[in-house]
């Protein structure tokens, strides 16, 4: 299927990707049958991710459910919460073998690696990529994002904060005008945003959320 964007949540406990398909105006959850878990959700399996990277001794990386299957999530040599460590600038280091490692770069492996199947696996070349960034989020956090993106040739993201892409993921009726105050309960923390639909789309659509408070 031709994705023309591509939204990513990496998430603390788990990431999950998405794909806009400009021809059927339909969006579709994005599996990688090496890194994905199907989890049952109702009638529906969600492809989610582990957010986990494992180093192997050997020097095989594995990642998200590979890490279940062929290592071990609670091993020293796996990493997790890679994220919330990035936002809350932990100076944290895992010693593997003759080098240290963080979670900033463990991170960096972690989406290489799945940018690396979307493109030569799957052939998804987008033209635009979207990630959620938490609500907290500083400058050299979504710095991180940016220069992540580069060096895989990934030159036109956005930015969306994690409780206005869930106002506008379930606002199937909103508008402009409405005020809504959204709880996004994540695997590691708890933010809450008072946002406003916009009267009027910078871009000409669908309405936009602006936050007020958070």
């Amino acid at each position: 299927m031709e994705y023309s964007s591509i939204g990513i949540d990496f998430g603390t406990s788990n990431t999950l990707l998405a794909g806009w398909d400009e021809q059927t105006q339909s969006v579709s959850l994005i599996p990688i049958p090496a890194y994905s878990r199907m989890v049952s959700k109702g009638t529906d399996e969600v492809p989610l991710i582990p957010s986990l990277i494992h180093y192997s001794p050997d020097g095989r990386i594995w990642i998200g459910q590979q890490v279940h299957e062929q290592a071990s999530a609670a091993s020293r040599r796996t990493l997790r919460w890679m994220k919330q460590y990035i936002i809350s600038r932990s100076p944290i280091r895992i010693q593997l073998d003759d080098h240290n490692i963080t979670p900033a770069q463990a991170a960096r492996d972690f989406l290489n690696a799945i940018f690396t199947s979307l493109i030569a696996e799957s052939e998804i070349r987008p033209d635009k990529i979207a990630f959620s960034a938490p609500v907290e989020s500083f400058e050299d956090y979504n710095n991180w994002l940016n220069t992540l993106a580069e060096t895989n040739r990934l030159n036109n993201i956005v930015l969306i904060d994690e409780p206005v892409a869930a106002a506008v993921g379930y606002g199937l009726s909103i508008q402009p005008g409405n005020v809504f105050l959204i709880f996004d309960f994540g695997g590691g923390t708890l933010h809450a945003a008072v946002v406003i639909i916009q009267s009027e789309s910078p871009l000409g659509s669908k309405p936009l959320c602006r936050v007020l408070g958070k």
